[in-house]
Protein backbone atom coordinates (compact mmCIF):
# COMPACT_ATOMS: atom_id res chain seq x y z
CA UNK A 1 0.00 0.00 0.00
CA UNK A 2 1.21 3.65 -0.79
CA UNK A 3 0.38 6.03 2.14
CA UNK A 4 -2.45 3.39 3.25
CA UNK A 5 -4.02 2.98 0.14
CA UNK A 6 -3.95 -0.30 -1.41
CA UNK A 7 -3.85 -0.55 -5.18
CA UNK A 8 -6.93 -2.91 -5.72
CA UNK A 9 -9.72 -3.02 -2.54
CA UNK A 10 -12.72 -5.49 -3.10
CA UNK A 11 -15.75 -5.31 -0.57
CA UNK A 12 -19.06 -7.23 -0.41
CA UNK A 13 -18.66 -8.36 -4.03
CA UNK A 14 -21.16 -10.62 -5.02
CA UNK A 15 -21.86 -12.02 -8.51
CA UNK A 16 -24.34 -14.76 -9.58
CA UNK A 17 -25.55 -16.29 -12.95
CA UNK A 18 -28.70 -18.04 -12.55
CA UNK A 19 -29.06 -19.79 -9.57
CA UNK A 20 -25.16 -20.49 -8.84
CA UNK A 21 -23.57 -17.76 -7.10
CA UNK A 22 -19.86 -17.53 -8.16
CA UNK A 23 -18.76 -14.46 -5.85
CA UNK A 24 -20.34 -14.72 -2.40
CA UNK A 25 -19.26 -11.97 -0.62
CA UNK A 26 -15.53 -11.38 -1.23
CA UNK A 27 -13.25 -8.98 0.69
CA UNK A 28 -9.59 -8.19 0.09
CA UNK A 29 -6.69 -5.73 -0.38
CA UNK A 30 -4.08 -6.15 -2.57
CA UNK A 31 -1.16 -4.01 -1.86
CA UNK A 32 0.95 -1.49 -4.38
CA UNK A 33 3.78 -3.79 -6.18
CA UNK A 34 2.40 -6.93 -4.72
CA UNK A 35 2.39 -10.06 -6.30
CA UNK A 36 -1.01 -11.35 -5.17
CA UNK A 37 -2.58 -14.73 -5.98
CA UNK A 38 -6.03 -15.78 -5.78
CA UNK A 39 -5.98 -19.34 -5.33
CA UNK A 40 -8.59 -22.62 -5.66
CA UNK A 41 -10.23 -25.50 -7.87
CA UNK A 42 -12.02 -25.11 -11.09
CA UNK A 43 -15.60 -23.08 -10.57
CA UNK A 44 -14.40 -22.23 -7.10
CA UNK A 45 -15.02 -18.18 -8.89
CA UNK A 46 -11.58 -17.09 -9.15
CA UNK A 47 -11.67 -15.76 -12.92
CA UNK A 48 -15.52 -13.91 -12.50
CA UNK A 49 -13.45 -12.03 -9.48
CA UNK A 50 -10.28 -10.82 -11.73
CA UNK A 51 -13.16 -9.81 -14.52
CA UNK A 52 -14.77 -8.21 -12.15
CA UNK A 53 -11.39 -6.12 -11.11
CA UNK A 54 -11.28 -5.73 -14.55
CA UNK A 55 -14.28 -4.22 -15.73
CA UNK A 56 -15.33 -7.62 -17.44
CA UNK A 57 -18.13 -8.46 -15.58
CA UNK A 58 -20.49 -6.46 -13.56
CA UNK A 59 -20.86 -7.13 -9.79
CA UNK A 60 -24.69 -7.81 -8.45
CA UNK A 61 -23.58 -6.35 -5.12
CA UNK A 62 -20.70 -4.30 -3.73
CA UNK A 63 -17.18 -2.31 -4.70
CA UNK A 64 -14.58 -2.14 -6.22
CA UNK A 65 -11.80 0.64 -5.98
CA UNK A 66 -8.83 1.50 -7.69
CA UNK A 67 -5.67 3.10 -5.69
CA UNK A 68 -8.93 3.97 -3.30
CA UNK A 69 -11.09 5.25 -6.34
CA UNK A 70 -14.65 3.19 -6.82
CA UNK A 71 -14.51 2.04 -10.41
CA UNK A 72 -18.14 0.59 -10.78
CA UNK A 73 -18.82 3.07 -13.42
CA UNK A 74 -15.76 3.39 -15.19
CA UNK A 75 -15.51 0.96 -18.14
CA UNK A 76 -12.76 -1.91 -18.57
CA UNK A 77 -11.17 0.43 -21.00
CA UNK A 78 -10.86 3.35 -19.15
CA UNK A 79 -9.44 1.18 -15.99
CA UNK A 80 -6.07 1.65 -15.30
CA UNK A 81 -5.29 -2.45 -15.74
CA UNK A 82 -4.34 -4.53 -18.15
CA UNK A 83 -5.16 -8.63 -18.43
CA UNK A 84 -3.10 -11.49 -19.42
CA UNK A 85 -4.98 -13.70 -20.68
CA UNK A 86 -4.89 -18.12 -20.52
CA UNK A 87 -5.12 -18.22 -24.65
CA UNK A 88 -2.44 -15.17 -24.72
CA UNK A 89 -5.29 -13.41 -27.27
CA UNK A 90 -2.31 -12.91 -29.53
CA UNK A 91 -3.35 -11.70 -33.18
CA UNK A 92 -1.74 -13.60 -35.78
CA UNK A 93 -1.63 -11.64 -38.52
CA UNK A 94 0.83 -9.19 -36.73
CA UNK A 95 4.38 -9.49 -35.59
CA UNK A 96 5.71 -9.57 -32.50
CA UNK A 97 6.00 -5.81 -32.48
CA UNK A 98 2.90 -4.99 -33.94
CA UNK A 99 0.99 -7.13 -30.76
CA UNK A 100 2.80 -4.88 -28.33
CA UNK A 101 1.99 -1.64 -29.83
CA UNK A 102 -1.67 -2.86 -30.52
CA UNK A 103 -2.88 -0.73 -27.07
CA UNK A 104 -0.45 2.30 -27.09
CA UNK A 105 -1.64 2.94 -31.01
CA UNK A 106 -5.14 2.77 -29.84
CA UNK A 107 -4.41 5.26 -27.38
CA UNK A 108 -2.88 7.62 -29.81
CA UNK A 109 0.48 7.37 -28.72
CA UNK A 110 3.16 9.11 -30.91
CA UNK A 111 5.18 6.77 -33.20
CA UNK A 112 8.67 7.62 -31.90
CA UNK A 113 7.25 7.03 -28.02
CA UNK A 114 5.53 3.56 -29.52
CA UNK A 115 8.92 2.56 -30.98
CA UNK A 116 11.00 3.10 -27.85
CA UNK A 117 8.42 1.77 -25.10
CA UNK A 118 7.78 -1.59 -27.19
CA UNK A 119 11.40 -1.80 -27.70
CA UNK A 120 12.14 -1.65 -24.06
CA UNK A 121 9.42 -3.87 -22.78
CA UNK A 122 10.82 -6.59 -25.37
CA UNK A 123 14.28 -6.25 -23.83
CA UNK A 124 12.45 -6.76 -20.32
CA UNK A 125 11.03 -9.93 -21.37
CA UNK A 126 14.03 -11.04 -23.42
CA UNK A 127 12.72 -10.72 -26.56
CA UNK A 128 14.42 -8.04 -28.36
CA UNK A 129 15.48 -9.34 -31.95
CA UNK A 130 12.16 -10.78 -32.46
CA UNK A 131 10.13 -7.98 -33.80
CA UNK A 132 9.24 -9.11 -36.56
CA UNK A 133 8.39 -12.41 -36.11
CA UNK A 134 4.92 -13.59 -36.22
CA UNK A 135 3.14 -15.41 -33.19
CA UNK A 136 3.01 -19.23 -34.81
CA UNK A 137 6.70 -19.00 -34.96
CA UNK A 138 7.20 -18.37 -31.41
CA UNK A 139 7.36 -21.57 -28.79
CA UNK A 140 4.35 -21.40 -26.07
CA UNK A 141 6.73 -19.63 -23.52
CA UNK A 142 7.81 -16.87 -26.08
CA UNK A 143 3.96 -16.03 -26.64
CA UNK A 144 3.40 -15.83 -22.95
CA UNK A 145 6.36 -13.37 -23.05
CA UNK A 146 4.61 -10.97 -25.63
CA UNK A 147 1.27 -11.25 -23.73
CA UNK A 148 3.07 -10.11 -20.97
CA UNK A 149 4.59 -7.12 -22.95
CA UNK A 150 1.46 -5.61 -24.73
CA UNK A 151 -0.34 -5.59 -21.03
CA UNK A 152 2.91 -3.90 -19.38
CA UNK A 153 3.64 -1.41 -22.13
CA UNK A 154 0.72 0.66 -21.34
CA UNK A 155 1.92 1.05 -18.02
CA UNK A 156 -0.64 0.08 -15.77
CA UNK A 157 -0.93 0.50 -12.10
CA UNK A 158 -1.90 -3.01 -11.76
CA UNK A 159 -1.70 -5.70 -13.96
CA UNK A 160 -4.60 -8.98 -14.06
CA UNK A 161 -3.21 -12.68 -14.87
CA UNK A 162 -5.75 -15.19 -15.80
CA UNK A 163 -4.08 -18.73 -15.31
CA UNK A 164 -1.23 -17.34 -17.86
CA UNK A 165 1.07 -20.66 -17.40
CA UNK A 166 -1.11 -23.21 -17.83
CA UNK A 167 -0.92 -24.17 -21.52
CA UNK A 168 2.51 -24.81 -20.88
CA UNK A 169 4.41 -27.83 -20.14
CA UNK A 170 5.90 -28.62 -16.48
CA UNK A 171 9.55 -27.28 -17.17
CA UNK A 172 8.47 -24.05 -19.18
CA UNK A 173 5.73 -23.53 -16.53
CA UNK A 174 8.63 -23.59 -14.17
CA UNK A 175 11.12 -21.54 -15.96
CA UNK A 176 8.48 -18.72 -16.60
CA UNK A 177 7.40 -18.25 -13.10
CA UNK A 178 11.11 -17.30 -12.42
CA UNK A 179 10.74 -14.89 -15.59
CA UNK A 180 6.93 -13.37 -14.19
CA UNK A 181 8.40 -12.46 -10.60
CA UNK A 182 11.66 -11.12 -12.49
CA UNK A 183 9.47 -8.91 -14.46
CA UNK A 184 6.85 -7.87 -11.62
CA UNK A 185 10.25 -6.87 -9.12
CA UNK A 186 11.11 -5.07 -12.28
CA UNK A 187 8.16 -2.82 -13.09
CA UNK A 188 7.02 -2.83 -9.69
CA UNK A 189 3.09 -2.53 -9.80
CA UNK A 190 0.74 -5.14 -8.39
CA UNK A 191 -0.08 -8.27 -10.17
CA UNK A 192 -3.16 -10.29 -9.29
CA UNK A 193 -2.36 -13.76 -10.12
CA UNK A 194 -5.31 -16.36 -10.68
CA UNK A 195 -4.63 -20.27 -10.40
CA UNK A 196 -5.70 -23.78 -9.33
CA UNK A 197 -1.72 -24.83 -9.02
CA UNK A 198 -0.98 -24.32 -5.29
CA UNK A 199 3.04 -24.81 -6.19
CA UNK A 200 2.83 -22.39 -8.49
CA UNK A 201 0.94 -19.67 -5.93
CA UNK A 202 2.86 -20.41 -3.41
CA UNK A 203 6.33 -19.94 -4.98
CA UNK A 204 5.33 -16.94 -6.69
CA UNK A 205 3.55 -14.72 -4.25
CA UNK A 206 3.73 -12.77 -1.93
CA UNK A 207 0.23 -13.58 -0.57
CA UNK A 208 -2.48 -15.72 -1.72
CA UNK A 209 -6.34 -15.42 -1.37
CA UNK A 210 -7.79 -18.99 -1.16
CA UNK A 211 -11.18 -18.87 -2.63
CA UNK A 212 -13.66 -21.74 -2.22
CA UNK A 213 -17.18 -21.99 -3.28
CA UNK A 214 -17.20 -17.71 -4.22
CA UNK A 215 -16.16 -17.18 -0.67
CA UNK A 216 -12.29 -16.55 1.01
CA UNK A 217 -11.45 -18.84 3.12
CA UNK A 218 -7.52 -17.40 3.89
CA UNK A 219 -5.32 -14.93 2.84
CA UNK A 220 -1.81 -15.13 3.79
CA UNK A 221 1.99 -15.65 2.69
CA UNK A 222 2.52 -18.70 1.67
CA UNK A 223 3.92 -19.93 4.78
CA UNK A 224 1.13 -18.67 6.82
CA UNK A 225 -1.50 -20.56 4.13
CA UNK A 226 0.60 -24.07 4.21
CA UNK A 227 2.10 -23.81 7.51
CA UNK A 228 -1.55 -22.90 9.60
CA UNK A 229 -4.37 -23.62 7.58
CA UNK A 230 -7.41 -21.92 8.69
CA UNK A 231 -10.25 -24.33 7.87
CA UNK A 232 -10.12 -27.82 6.57
CA UNK A 233 -10.41 -26.83 3.28
CA UNK A 234 -7.53 -24.86 2.80
CA UNK A 235 -5.98 -27.76 4.59
CA UNK A 236 -6.95 -30.25 2.12
CA UNK A 237 -6.67 -27.89 -1.11
CA UNK A 238 -2.71 -26.32 -0.16
CA UNK A 239 -0.73 -29.46 -0.27
CA UNK A 240 -2.01 -32.51 1.43
CA UNK A 241 -2.94 -32.98 4.82
CA UNK A 242 -3.68 -35.86 7.09
CA UNK A 243 -6.71 -35.19 8.61
CA UNK A 244 -7.60 -37.05 11.87
CA UNK A 245 -10.95 -36.95 13.78
CA UNK A 246 -12.18 -37.90 17.25
CA UNK A 247 -12.75 -37.10 20.73
CA UNK A 248 -10.09 -35.51 22.74
CA UNK A 249 -9.62 -35.73 26.31
CA UNK A 250 -8.89 -32.33 28.63
CA UNK A 251 -6.18 -31.71 28.91
CA UNK A 252 -4.66 -32.81 32.79
CA UNK A 253 -2.04 -30.86 34.88
CA UNK A 254 -1.40 -28.60 31.67
CA UNK A 255 -0.77 -31.15 29.02
CA UNK A 256 -2.22 -31.19 26.12
CA UNK A 257 -5.68 -32.84 25.06
CA UNK A 258 -5.68 -36.47 24.36
CA UNK A 259 -7.06 -38.58 21.34
CA UNK A 260 -6.64 -42.13 22.17
CA UNK A 261 -7.11 -45.17 19.64
CA UNK A 262 -6.32 -47.85 22.22
CA UNK A 263 -3.59 -49.97 21.44
CA UNK A 264 -3.16 -48.22 17.99
CA UNK A 265 -1.83 -45.30 19.64
CA UNK A 266 -2.70 -41.62 20.06
CA UNK A 267 -2.53 -37.60 18.81
CA UNK A 268 -1.18 -35.22 21.16
CA UNK A 269 -3.20 -32.00 20.84
CA UNK A 270 -1.81 -28.81 22.20
CA UNK A 271 -4.38 -25.79 23.38
CA UNK A 272 -7.32 -27.64 22.58
CA UNK A 273 -10.14 -27.95 25.19
CA UNK A 274 -11.45 -31.61 24.50
CA UNK A 275 -14.30 -32.93 22.86
CA UNK A 276 -14.85 -33.92 19.52
CA UNK A 277 -12.47 -32.08 16.95
CA UNK A 278 -10.35 -32.65 14.15
CA UNK A 279 -6.59 -32.25 13.74
CA UNK A 280 -4.32 -32.38 10.66
CA UNK A 281 -0.89 -32.87 10.34
CA UNK A 282 1.24 -32.75 7.18
CA UNK A 283 2.93 -35.63 5.27
CA UNK A 284 6.49 -34.43 5.65
CA UNK A 285 5.93 -33.68 9.61
CA UNK A 286 5.47 -37.20 9.76
CA UNK A 287 8.11 -40.23 9.96
CA UNK A 288 7.60 -44.02 10.40
CA UNK A 289 9.45 -46.42 13.05
CA UNK A 290 8.99 -49.95 13.75
CA UNK A 291 8.87 -49.50 17.73
CA UNK A 292 6.45 -47.94 19.82
CA UNK A 293 7.70 -44.46 21.17
CA UNK A 294 7.01 -43.04 24.14
CA UNK A 295 3.96 -40.53 25.16
CA UNK A 296 5.96 -38.10 25.01
CA UNK A 297 5.12 -37.32 21.11
CA UNK A 298 2.26 -38.74 18.53
CA UNK A 299 1.70 -41.88 17.38
CA UNK A 300 -0.39 -43.91 15.38
CA UNK A 301 0.20 -47.67 14.55
CA UNK A 302 -1.05 -49.06 10.96
CA UNK A 303 0.19 -50.37 8.14
CA UNK A 304 1.59 -49.92 5.08
CA UNK A 305 -1.06 -50.02 2.10
CA UNK A 306 0.85 -48.29 -0.66
CA UNK A 307 4.96 -47.23 -1.92
CA UNK A 308 4.90 -44.60 -4.84
CA UNK A 309 8.21 -43.91 -5.85
CA UNK A 310 8.22 -40.04 -7.01
CA UNK A 311 12.05 -39.71 -7.52
CA UNK A 312 13.20 -37.16 -5.41
CA UNK A 313 10.65 -38.39 -2.66
CA UNK A 314 8.65 -41.60 -1.70
CA UNK A 315 5.30 -41.60 -0.71
CA UNK A 316 3.75 -44.23 1.67
CA UNK A 317 0.09 -44.50 2.50
CA UNK A 318 -0.69 -46.25 6.05
CA UNK A 319 -3.94 -47.53 7.10
CA UNK A 320 -4.66 -46.68 11.04
CA UNK A 321 -7.79 -47.24 13.15
CA UNK A 322 -7.79 -43.10 12.55
CA UNK A 323 -6.91 -42.63 9.32
CA UNK A 324 -5.32 -43.15 6.33
CA UNK A 325 -2.31 -41.65 6.61
CA UNK A 326 0.73 -40.31 3.99
CA UNK A 327 4.05 -40.06 4.41
CA UNK A 328 6.56 -38.09 2.59
CA UNK A 329 10.30 -39.25 3.17
CA UNK A 330 12.97 -36.92 0.90
CA UNK A 331 15.40 -39.69 -1.17
CA UNK A 332 18.71 -38.33 -0.38
CA UNK A 333 20.72 -41.35 0.20
CA UNK A 334 22.33 -43.42 -2.62
CA UNK A 335 20.34 -45.75 -4.62
CA UNK A 336 19.77 -48.99 -1.88
CA UNK A 337 21.49 -51.74 -4.10
CA UNK A 338 25.76 -52.67 -4.55
CA UNK A 339 27.91 -50.43 -7.15
CA UNK A 340 30.28 -53.25 -7.00
CA UNK A 341 30.02 -56.81 -6.81
CA UNK A 342 32.15 -56.73 -3.71
CA UNK A 343 30.02 -54.46 -1.86
CA UNK A 344 27.57 -56.78 -1.78
CA UNK A 345 29.47 -59.61 -0.10
CA UNK A 346 31.14 -56.83 2.38
CA UNK A 347 34.45 -56.93 0.22
CA UNK A 348 36.31 -53.73 1.49
CA UNK A 349 37.48 -51.51 -2.22
CA UNK A 350 40.65 -50.28 -3.76
CA UNK A 351 42.38 -53.48 -2.08
CA UNK A 352 41.69 -52.60 1.46
CA UNK A 353 41.78 -55.87 3.91
CA UNK A 354 38.72 -58.24 4.60
CA UNK A 355 36.07 -57.60 7.30
CA UNK A 356 36.42 -59.57 10.53
CA UNK A 357 33.43 -60.17 13.03
CA UNK A 358 33.48 -57.78 16.21
CA UNK A 359 30.70 -57.71 18.70
CA UNK A 360 27.98 -55.62 17.95
CA UNK A 361 26.76 -52.40 19.83
CA UNK A 362 23.98 -53.38 22.16
CA UNK A 363 20.91 -50.80 21.79
CA UNK A 364 21.20 -48.32 24.53
CA UNK A 365 24.54 -48.96 25.29
CA UNK A 366 27.05 -46.74 26.36
CA UNK A 367 29.50 -45.28 23.85
CA UNK A 368 32.67 -47.08 24.15
CA UNK A 369 35.91 -45.26 24.87
CA UNK A 370 38.58 -45.05 21.51
CA UNK A 371 39.59 -48.09 20.43
CA UNK A 372 38.01 -50.14 22.70
CA UNK A 373 35.60 -52.95 21.24
CA UNK A 374 32.71 -52.01 19.65
CA UNK A 375 34.39 -48.58 18.41
CA UNK A 376 35.45 -47.83 14.31
CA UNK A 377 38.71 -49.25 13.82
CA UNK A 378 41.35 -46.66 13.08
CA UNK A 379 42.66 -45.67 10.20
CA UNK A 380 44.64 -49.28 8.53
CA UNK A 381 42.51 -51.41 10.68
CA UNK A 382 39.51 -53.65 8.90
CA UNK A 383 36.39 -53.75 9.12
CA UNK A 384 33.59 -53.75 11.65
CA UNK A 385 29.86 -55.83 11.70
CA UNK A 386 27.88 -53.94 13.39
CA UNK A 387 24.46 -55.60 15.20
CA UNK A 388 21.07 -54.68 12.73
CA UNK A 389 17.98 -53.36 14.18
CA UNK A 390 16.25 -55.77 16.36
CA UNK A 391 13.70 -58.16 14.42
CA UNK A 392 15.28 -56.89 11.57
CA UNK A 393 17.43 -60.14 10.86
CA UNK A 394 20.35 -58.40 8.89
CA UNK A 395 23.13 -56.36 10.05
CA UNK A 396 25.16 -53.21 8.79
CA UNK A 397 28.54 -54.34 8.00
CA UNK A 398 31.59 -51.68 7.85
CA UNK A 399 34.18 -51.56 4.99
CA UNK A 400 37.75 -51.93 6.64
CA UNK A 401 39.30 -49.13 7.96
CA UNK A 402 41.99 -47.06 5.50
CA UNK A 403 42.78 -44.30 3.59
CA UNK A 404 39.43 -43.67 2.93
CA UNK A 405 38.34 -43.81 6.80
CA UNK A 406 41.25 -41.24 7.38
CA UNK A 407 40.37 -39.13 5.00
CA UNK A 408 37.12 -38.75 6.28
CA UNK A 409 35.43 -41.05 3.74
CA UNK A 410 33.87 -44.11 5.00
CA UNK A 411 32.66 -46.92 2.48
CA UNK A 412 29.88 -49.58 4.15
CA UNK A 413 28.11 -52.04 2.79
CA UNK A 414 24.30 -51.88 4.29
CA UNK A 415 22.00 -55.35 4.75
CA UNK A 416 18.77 -54.66 6.33
CA UNK A 417 15.86 -56.75 7.24
CA UNK A 418 18.00 -59.63 4.67
CA UNK A 419 16.45 -57.13 1.91
CA UNK A 420 18.73 -54.48 1.58
CA UNK A 421 22.22 -54.09 0.37
CA UNK A 422 23.95 -51.22 -0.53
CA UNK A 423 26.73 -49.27 -0.61
CA UNK A 424 26.75 -45.73 1.30
CA UNK A 425 29.84 -43.51 1.25
CA UNK A 426 30.15 -41.25 4.30
CA UNK A 427 31.70 -37.55 4.41
CA UNK A 428 32.88 -37.27 7.70
CA UNK A 429 35.46 -38.49 10.55
CA UNK A 430 34.62 -41.45 13.62
CA UNK A 431 35.58 -39.12 16.06
CA UNK A 432 32.72 -36.90 17.82
CA UNK A 433 29.72 -38.51 16.05
CA UNK A 434 30.29 -36.81 13.02
CA UNK A 435 29.84 -39.44 9.95
CA UNK A 436 27.08 -38.14 7.65
CA UNK A 437 27.21 -40.31 4.79
CA UNK A 438 26.97 -37.92 2.03
CA UNK A 439 24.84 -35.58 4.39
CA UNK A 440 22.03 -38.49 4.86
CA UNK A 441 22.99 -40.86 7.61
CA UNK A 442 24.74 -40.69 10.59
CA UNK A 443 26.75 -43.36 12.28
CA UNK A 444 27.14 -42.04 15.35
CA UNK A 445 24.80 -39.78 16.31
CA UNK A 446 24.74 -37.54 13.17
CA UNK A 447 21.62 -37.98 11.45
CA UNK A 448 19.85 -38.58 8.39
CA UNK A 449 18.48 -41.88 5.93
CA UNK A 450 19.82 -45.43 5.63
CA UNK A 451 18.12 -46.93 2.63
CA UNK A 452 16.18 -50.02 3.93
CA UNK A 453 17.36 -49.55 7.50
CA UNK A 454 16.95 -46.66 10.14
CA UNK A 455 17.74 -43.34 10.28
CA UNK A 456 19.20 -41.73 13.45
CA UNK A 457 17.90 -37.88 13.07
CA UNK A 458 20.18 -36.75 16.37
CA UNK A 459 21.53 -38.46 19.47
CA UNK A 460 24.93 -38.80 21.17
CA UNK A 461 25.97 -42.31 20.08
CA UNK A 462 25.71 -45.47 18.77
CA UNK A 463 26.26 -47.30 15.20
CA UNK A 464 23.82 -47.24 12.50
CA UNK A 465 22.30 -50.09 12.65
CA UNK A 466 21.95 -50.25 16.06
CA UNK A 467 18.43 -49.13 16.88
CA UNK A 468 17.19 -48.67 20.52
CA UNK A 469 14.04 -50.59 22.49
CA UNK A 470 12.87 -47.85 24.36
CA UNK A 471 11.63 -44.57 23.32
CA UNK A 472 10.93 -43.91 19.83
CA UNK A 473 13.08 -46.41 18.48
CA UNK A 474 16.41 -44.24 18.61
CA UNK A 475 19.89 -44.32 17.75
CA UNK A 476 21.74 -42.29 20.53
CA UNK A 477 18.34 -40.68 21.62
CA UNK A 478 16.91 -39.64 17.95
CA UNK A 479 13.90 -41.31 16.17
CA UNK A 480 14.37 -44.66 13.91
CA UNK A 481 13.30 -43.82 10.47
CA UNK A 482 12.69 -46.93 8.12
CA UNK A 483 11.68 -47.81 4.62
CA UNK A 484 8.62 -49.29 4.53
CA UNK A 485 7.06 -52.05 2.63
CA UNK A 486 3.56 -53.19 1.37
CA UNK A 487 1.99 -55.36 4.45
CA UNK A 488 4.70 -53.54 7.15
CA UNK A 489 3.65 -52.93 10.33
CA UNK A 490 4.83 -49.82 11.20
CA UNK A 491 3.83 -46.39 13.68
CA UNK A 492 3.93 -43.03 11.97
CA UNK A 493 5.05 -40.20 14.43
CA UNK A 494 5.42 -36.53 14.81
CA UNK A 495 5.65 -34.06 17.29
CA UNK A 496 2.90 -32.75 19.16
CA UNK A 497 3.88 -29.28 17.63
CA UNK A 498 2.85 -30.43 14.49
CA UNK A 499 -0.74 -31.31 15.32
CA UNK A 500 -3.21 -27.95 14.02
CA UNK A 501 -6.44 -28.16 15.06
CA UNK A 502 -8.83 -27.29 12.48
CA UNK A 503 -12.41 -27.07 14.35
CA UNK A 504 -15.15 -28.57 16.30
CA UNK A 505 -16.53 -31.95 14.93
CA UNK A 506 -20.37 -32.14 15.66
Amino acid sequence: MQDGVPAISVRGVRRSFGAVRALDGVDLDVRAGEFFSVLGPSGCGKTTLLRVIGGLETADAGTVALHGADVAAVPAERRDVNTVFQSYALFPHMSVFDNVAFGLRRRGVGRAEVGARVRAMLELVELAGRERDRPHTLSGGQRQRVALARALVNRPRALLLDEPLAALDARLRQAMQAELKRVQREVGVAFVHVTHDQAEALALSDRVAVLNEGRVEQIGTPREVYERPATRFVAGFVGTSNLIAGVAEAPAGGGPALLRFGDAGHVLVPGALGGPLEVAVRPERVRMTRHRPDASVCALRGTVTDVAYRGASTTYRVTTPAADLHVYAQNTAPAPFPTDPGAAEGTPPDGESSARESPSVQPGAARPESGSAGMPPAPGSPGLDVGGPPGAGGSARRGASGPREAAGLARESLRGSGEVEGSVFGAGGWGGGEDSASGVGGSSGGGGTVPGVVSAPGGGGGFRGDVGDSGAGAVGGGEALVEGRVGDVVWVVWEARDSLVLGVVS
